[in-house]
């Protein structure tokens, strides 16, 4: 389904609405070139190599157990105590999960539209307030970067892009001189170096991205977020920005429709179904909706709607490092290049906020960046989480060691819930069986 910006944006809107020591000179000079030598060694390691991003913190890569069953069609179901977790920690989860405070138009307190907990495979709790069902799609705000992500890593997987392939070739008004370095992987890993403001409700007036969905960047994203000015060198800088993820939304399609019209295909049919094509209806989602701008680019920063049941499969590819039923729709080396922190974080001066999470390819992980002096997220979770999170309280956890997938639709406003105590209770369910 396709619509326009306006038709489920704006009515979303509105409903949202010491002292230094002495050294002779030779030391100095010696001690300087030794500090410049040492800077320019570590500057010039391979890009995106994570070996100094986590220091002893080690990213392994994943190994999946066999599977019984492939949930293409729907999810099976079992009891929590069949897959080693308590009901009693259940109960404690649905607690803390639905205790919305006051009333409706209020909007406090923990408000959870949906969840859903899948361990092993199987659906061990689901659970639905304030109307929504298992089957009624949500936005799922800024998880649709992470879906974009995944779309990109297809289809460099099936040779029609390279993220180290400078962004320009895809995306010509990238073609300036404080941009033409940028490369896709820059921009998978919101280090483009564009400036950007991703604020809504403090400072709406200065908000880019206000202006980007809804006033005078509205019809053609990319372009807004290209013509913006840059604050660093590509790749220097970590920042979050819807804008990165729209831009790489015209480079996918930029390589699509180029795919399509090498082999004789209907460019703009291939672009308007590539998700479906390529992803949803191969790992069985069956119900989506996901609004394009006037320029006929999916809004990938924030307007993709699915179920739980549905994004949860996203889950479970990843889980799975990137197969489905046998089939490789991923390549393992994109897992973890997922899984890994933004290497740009080494090179970012320290800002107010970029402790608060660990972004690697448009995914969040729990393993902090040490190098930077970054720590994990959730303290109270393992260091092989990772996550799509999107605004208002939408999130999926992937997480490996407990073979386990979560999904959470919210509306979330006052800042009651925290992710953090959600991973708690989600380790302590198991934990205390």
């Amino acid at each position: 389904m396709f619509f326009s910006p306006f038709s489920l944006s704006l009515s979303v809107v509105r409903k949202m609405v010491g002292p230094c020591r002495r050294y002779p000179i030779s030391l100095f000079l010696l001690l300087t070139v030794a500090a410049l030598t040492l800077a320019t060694s570590c500057s010039r390691k391979k890009e995106g190599s994570s070996s100094d991003l986590t220091q002893n913190t080690e990213i392994l890569p994943l190994d999946p157990p066999r599977r019984s069953y492939w949930p293409t069609n729907d999810w099976r179901s079992t009891t929590p105590k069949q897959v080693g977790m308590s009901k009693e920690g259940i109960s404690s989860l649905d607690q803390y999960l639905f205790q919305t405070t006051g009333t409706e138009e209020e909007r406090k307190g923990i408000r959870t539209d949906g969840v859903v907990v899948i361990k092993n495979g199987y659906i061990v709790y689901e659970r639905y307030s304030r109307d929504f069902t298992k089957d009624s799609l949500h936005n799922t705000w800024s998880v649709s970067k992470s879906v974009c992500s995944t779309l990109v890593g297809i289809a460099e997987k099936e040779g029609l892009l390279n993220i180290d392939d400078k962004a320009y070739r895809y995306f010509p008004s990238l073609n300036a001189p404080e941009k033409k370095a940028m490369k896709i992987r820059h921009i998978l890993n919101m280090s483009s170096g564009i400036v950007w403001g991703e604020s809504y409700e403090t400072s709406p007036l200065k908000s880019d991205v206000i202006a980007m969905l809804y006033t005078r960047g509205r019809k053609d994203m990319a372009m807004f977020t290209a013509k913006s000015k840059m604050r660093a060198l590509p790749g220097t800088y970590v920042y979050y920005s819807s804008g990165d993820t729209n831009l790489l939304s015209a480079i996918l399609r930029s390589a699509v429709e180029k795919n399509a019209k090498e082999n004789e295909k209907e460019p703009s049919t291939e672009w308007e179904n590539y998700p479906w094509n390529k992803l949803f209806d191969i790992i069985g989602i069956k119900n989506a909706t996901w609004e394009r701008d006037s320029s006929g680019n999916f809004v990938a920063s924030s307007y993709l709607y699915l179920t739980p049941r549905d994004l949860a499969k996203l889950g479970f590819l990843y889980l799975n490092n990137g197969q489905w039923k046998g089939k490789e729709i991923l390549t393992p080396d994109w897992i973890q290049f997922t899984r890994t922190p933004a290497p740009a974080y080494q090179r970012t001066p320290h800002y107010k906020g970029i402790e608060e999470d660990n972004m690697t390819a448009h995914w969040y992980v729990n393993t902090g960046v040490p190098s930077a002096d970054i720590p994990p997220t959730w303290k109270n979770a393992s260091s092989d989480v990772f996550a799509a999170l999107g605004h208002w309280g939408q999130s999926m956890f992937v997480i490996p060691s407990l073979d386990m997938i979560v999904v959470r639709f919210a509306d979330d406003r006052d800042g009651s819930f925290s992710r953090d105590r959600f991973l708690e209770l989600l380790q302590k369910a198991i934990e205390e069986n």
